[in-house]
């Protein structure tokens, strides 16, 4: 008995939602907002739920996101109101690309995530980008060693002390290494346990830290607070 009121139901709720062209005209904004500004969390969540080493290039990729969030680009909304318009050329649209907006506090939500809940975190991530073989890139002085206290497996006096001391070393031995996949970068410091016995340690352990937390973070909020902010309002 309830089945067979529900469709009804429905179909007259349809018939009324695509009889109102504001709403209809809304919609496909809001869900064009949505690929668009959903398409950088969906490729991250996918990077993260990796099975590598991800710990070497979560900060990598979580900063993408960040500076998604800060410079917007919404090539799909300006398609949708450019089609709208020239159906109906009393659409403007600029007017339509600003309603498209109530994805902002959506926006918002993750980069005060990201740059306060989550800063301690990121901050981690970061200082394992001198793990990588890559670090001729990034140069680190002993300054930037300490950033690796942020581990509370390396937080010690000692352990950093080993690591600044053995640093001009691991550039050295770095220096102009080019490693194709991170899965390298994990059997050239094994290779490296008797010539930089306590960066190889070091990243050892690092490697070891799971960054799925992050990603999980977005399988269970992304499409709530998106939803939220396209939501309706008749």
């Amino acid at each position: 008995m309830v089945r067979e009121n529900v469709a009804p139901q429905i179909l007259r709720q349809l018939v009324d939602f695509f009889s109102h062209l504001n709403k209809v005209i809304s919609l496909k904004l809001e869900l064009a907002a949505l690929v668009d500004v959903g398409e950088v969390f969906v490729k991250a969540t996918y990077i993260l739920e990796g099975d590598g080493p991800l710990v070497l290039s979560c900060f990598e990729t979580l900063q993408a996101v960040c500076n998604a969030c800060q410079n917007v680009h919404l090539p799909n909304v300006h398609a949708v109101a450019v089609a709208i318009v020239n159906q109906d050329p009393t659409q403007n649209v600029g007017a339509l690309e600003q309603e498209a907006k109530s994805v902002q506090p959506a926006i918002e939500w993750f980069l005060r995530k990201l740059n306060v809940d989550l800063h301690d975190t990121l901050s981690t991530f970061k200082a394992a980008q001198m793990c990588p073989v890559t670090v001729q890139w990034l140069w680190p002085t002993p300054a930037n060693v300490e950033a690796l206290r942020q581990f509370p497996f390396l937080d010690s006096n000692d352990v950093i002390n080993d690591l600044i001391t053995e640093l001009p070393n691991y550039l050295a031995a770095a220096q102009d290494i080019i490693m194709p996949c991170e899965e390298d970068n994990v059997k050239w410091w094994r290779q490296q346990s008797d010539n930089l016995p306590h960066w190889s340690s070091a990243v050892i352990k690092v490697l070891l830290v799971c960054s799925r937390c992050t990603s999980i973070l977005y399988s269970q909020r992304i499409v709530q607070r998106f939803t939220r902010a396209c939501s309706h309002r008749d």
